[in-house]
Formats: C-alpha cells, structure tokens, sequence
C-alpha cells in the first residue's frame, strides 16, 4: 500500500478529533531519513501554533505505536498557509471564485500549467475554469497533478477595503 496513504488513514481521525482537516501529507525521501510533512487547517477560521503542536504529539504517539514508516522520519506539522493546496473535490467546492494555479498530469489542449478564476467544482465533471486569458476550460480530478489557491495581498478584501 502507498505510504502516504497509510499515514492519511492513521492522521485523518486525530485531525476530526481535534476538530481539524487534513489538507495534505507529503513523504519526501533524504539521505538517510525521511520528512512527513502534514498540513492541516480548521475548516473555518485557520489554525494556531498551539493545534499544529498538539497534532504534532497525537500523530508521533500513533506513529510510536504503529510504525507505519520503519525508518528514521522527521514529523512536520503546519498550517497549508495562504496559497493552500486544494487536494480534495471538497476543497475545490469550499473555493468556487477564487483564483487558483493547476497543473495536470499530461497535457490538456497543448499545455500543463492553467491559471484563474475557480467558477465550478462537481466530482463528476470536474472543474471549471475562467482562465486569465479569458476562456473557460474544464478539468477532470483524475487529470489534476497539483492545484493551490493562489491569494494576491493587494486584492480587495471582504468589506470593501485595500491591504496596504
């Protein structure tokens, strides 16, 4: 089974317990050892320093316990940050208009890389994109390699006002 989805199966349920999502795991393979990296994120309202340590002990119990990687690893644990990863249908729903950067699997109409407004997600057609050029594409999930929201600090924000 893939590693990284043994470790999403043993990290999932202590995120729900706390409360959290589970955004992301990365395994990254060094000399030596290897790095899981963990995102995690409150649905609504972010995440504190403090939950990223609670999770941080609650995942190195379970990872104690199960030794689900069998070789040396350092644990990271952080919030997924402003340009989040979008990894699930539910995260790309959760983000309808905002602007996103995907790159697929294999090119799709002569090109990997596509920039713009999320207009829809459906986990069965996929989503639609207003791409900065101004025509509209849709993508399959199974065609998505990578997708993250991409935040401008100089948008407007909610309210009406300017981030100086």
């Amino acid at each position: 089974m893939d590693l990284r989805l043994t470790l999403e199966g043993l990290i999932e349920p202590i995120a729900i317990s706390q409360g959290l999502e589970l955004i992301q795991v990365q395994c990254i393979r060094t000399p030596g050892r290897w790095i899981v990296r963990i995102f995690v994120d409150r649905p609504e309202g972010g995440i504190t320093l403090g939950e990223c340590a609670s999770m941080s002990r609650e995942i190195g119990h379970v990872f104690e316990a199960e030794d689900p990687i069998g070789v040396p690893y350092t644990l990271e644990v952080s919030s997924p940050g402003l340009n989040r990863p979008l990894t699930r249908p539910e995260h790309f729903a959760r983000f309808q208009g905002g602007r996103v950067s995907v790159t697929t699997r294999t090119p799709v109409l002569g090109r990997r890389r596509f920039a713009g407004v999320l207009e829809s997600s459906s986990e069965e057609a996929g989503v639609t994109l207003v791409l900065d050029e101004g025509e509209r594409t849709t993508l399959k999930f199974s065609e998505i390699a990578e997708a993250h929201l991409v935040v401008d600090p100089w948008q407007k924000r909610a309210g009406g006002t300017e981030k100086a």
